[in-house]
């Protein structure tokens, strides 16, 4: 990463987010899990992993 300060000042922001609802998060996550498991069914995602899976390894890429 070019920048590794602007990584940790965005990590400690998301850190920093207080939760208003937790089973408003939850709903988001299930939402997106709900569309990953659509996507797999539909055809458009392999069905080699899980969403549960798949939902970890896209947060991880897209925080790398």
């Amino acid at each position: 990463m070019t920048h590794p300060k602007l990584f940790r000042l965005m990590t400690w922001y998301g850190l920093e987010q207080k939760v208003g609802n937790l089973n408003e998060l939850a709903s988001v996550h299930e939402k997106k899990l709900k569309e990953i498991n659509n996507a797999q069914s539909s055809g458009l995602v392999g069905t080699t992993f899980t969403p549960e899976f798949l939902m970890t390894a896209i947060m991880s890429l897209a925080s790398a």
